[in-house]
């Protein structure tokens, strides 16, 4: 009798625990269908408002006809909605290298103006992802007007925030926005240093600006991560006649600085026109005990016109650290096949991210 019972209570235990998950199973399905049919809902309602905007939009844009035209056709319920649309075509602008002073641009900012208010009070939303979208899309769209705005951002206390004004200052190209840009760099210690110098070598190479990034690279009391943008933004910054704002070659010389540093500079010298003290340097480096500046020294062999250059190849390919032997390889590599181009191989590339990435500073 006790089994029959236990049979039982098994038997409804288990029907119990399938029926629940079918239960569940439905509810995700019936989630899931709810979600999709909103979706599709959403998709049609925004192809709808595009085909109702996009006939007129170029014809504004060129001038052709007045922005009435469009702002007739945008409802009060459609008013942000017309903003995304706009912000779309700013971001398209930019990707054909169109910037703010494009009379296409001043347009699209002339015919968003009217709708921009309810972002500037989302600036304000306890939603940090409000806060940053409606920074990033003033910033696209009326950048002059909100600039106040924009800065204050900067120093919101979320890095989402912060990090979505930055990236606006920065895209604007405006040289009297660098020195804030700069005092907010150390929010961003968490990134990596060549991500955030890919940003910044999109500022204008003006006098200030290059002087700005020059100290952040030099400047020994500045920690390594933030020399590290410093220099990476001058290496992204290729015609830039780098002599005139600093002498590299006692950074490189200095065996108190960091190797990472030291191995930088030296990239950066070896775009110069190169010299006896530059090949000396080469010869130093070649000799140095880190595999860092013996990769870099090895690199360098394939560009300058040294008289023992196959003698130190030769004794780089036997090196006791693979790196070094690769980027011996390498140069041999280039020397042979001069359409080769003379850039940093990717074996010297990721032996310096790695040391980037480990050094304490950067994490």
């Amino acid at each position: 009798m006790d089994s029959l019972i236990s049979n039982q209570i098994v038997f409804i235990l288990v029907a119990s625990l399938t029926c629940f998950t079918l239960i569940i199973a439905l509810i995700f399905w019936v989630t899931s269908q709810v979600l999709r049919h909103q979706n599709q809902k959403k998709a049609k309602n925004w192809k709808a408002r595009e085909a109702q905007w996009n006939p007129y939009l170029p014809k504004v844009l060129e001038r052709q006809k007045p922005p009435e035209v469009l702002w007739e056709r945008v409802s009060k319920a459609e008013q942000l909605y017309f903003v995304d649309y706009l912000y779309s075509y700013a971001q398209r602008l930019n990707e054909e290298r169109k910037d703010l002073n494009d009379p296409e641009y001043r347009m699209l900012i002339q015919l968003a103006e009217p709708y921009l208010e309810p972002l500037i009070k989302r600036m304000d939303s306890p939603d940090e992802e409000l806060r940053a979208r409606a920074v990033e899309t003033i910033g696209k769209l009326s950048p002059f007007r909100y600039q106040e705005q924009i800065l204050s951002a900067l120093y919101d206390d979320s890095l989402l925030v912060a990090y979505a004004a930055f990236r606006t200052l920065v895209y604007l190209k405006n040289a009297d926005y660098v020195p804030q840009i700069i005092n907010v760099l150390e929010r961003f210690a968490t990134f990596q240093p060549n991500y955030l110098a890919i940003l910044l070598a999109h500022l204008p190479q003006q006098e200030s600006t290059i002087r700005a990034i020059v100290g952040l690279a030099t400047y020994k009391k500045n920690e390594l991560w933030l020399r590290l943008v410093g220099l990476y933004t001058l290496e992204a910054w290729r015609e830039l006649d780098i002599l005139k704002y600093a002498d590299l070659a006692t950074y490189a010389r200095d065996q108190e600085e960091s190797e990472l540093i030291r191995a930088l500079v030296f990239r950066l010298l070896l775009r110069l026109e190169h010299t006896e003290e530059l090949e000396n340097l080469v010869l130093d480096f070649a000799a140095e005990d880190s595999p860092l500046l013996r990769s870099h020294a090895m690199y360098a062999l394939s560009l300058c016109q040294i008289k023992r250059r196959e003698e130190l190849l030769e004794l780089g390919l036997s090196d006791d650290s693979r790196w070094v032997a690769i980027e011996a390889a390498n140069s041999f590599e280039r020397l042979e096949n001069t359409e080769a181009p003379f850039q940093p191989s990717r074996n010297l590339l990721n032996l310096t991210q790695y040391h980037a990435t480990v050094s304490p500073a950067t994490l």
